[in-house]
């Protein structure tokens, strides 16, 4: 006779359900949400408030970057650096030549990117977040402000709530510096300013 083949078990859904989610991970995910909602509603609030106290924009010109002048000897040096990063990337990369070439392509976008000459852009502080020329970039956005007042031109730079988020950093004039501290402080709360290790070295070769 045939053997009778057993019929296969049926899961039960409710041990699916009751699968353990990791404890860290959990916890860590409720508690970028939680801070992100927090600081929506705080940001809300406040706008709320601001608009009922006819909140007045400010707004002002300003150049979108930083140019260092860099003379003849600037772009011979970065040559010379670019001759020496590609002889020891053509070695090390078992003589690839894609890679060397990828390398160089990159130098020379770097070169034109240095000598970009910066435009004029309109900025306006309201009491939803910042206009920059064409773009709007809102308060919930952002966790925290800081300002810095070591380099050629005042800067702010607006920290991004989101983990993997890029900073905001747009310049202002001397004058303006208590001004817009004052306005931007009803809505972020105001950090020390710390220069990343990206920006130290644009900083040190004058970029």
């Amino acid at each position: 006779m045939p053997e009778k083949k057993s019929a296969p078990e049926e899961k039960n859904p409710e041990s699916v359900k009751d699968v353990p989610v990791p404890q860290d991970q959990s916890s860590n995910e409720n508690n970028v949400d939680a801070a992100q909602t927090a600081a929506n509603e705080s940001v809300k609030m406040v706008q709320d408030q601001m608009e009922q106290n006819d909140f007045q924009p400010f707004a002002w010109s300003e150049k979108e970057f930083i140019a260092n002048e860099k003379g003849t000897m600037w772009y011979l040096y970065f040559a010379l650096l670019i001759i020496v990063v590609s002889v020891i990337v053509f070695f090390v990369s078992g003589h690839s030549i894609f890679t060397t070439v990828m390398v160089l392509a990159i130098a020379v976008i770097f070169a034109v990117a240095a000598g970009h000459k910066p435009k004029v852009v309109d900025y306006e502080i309201n009491s939803s977040g910042v206009n920059i020329g064409t773009r709007f970039r809102s308060f919930e956005e952002f966790k925290s402000y800081s300002i810095s007042n070591d380099g050629q031109m005042p800067s702010i730079t607006f920290e991004p709530l989101r983990r993997f988020g890029l900073p905001l950093t747009i310049y202002f004039d001397h004058g303006n510096g208590e001004k817009i501290s004052s306005l931007l402080s009803n809505f972020l709360p105001n950090t020390e300013n710390q220069k990343d290790s990206v920006e130290q070295l644009m900083h040190r070769i004058h970029f």
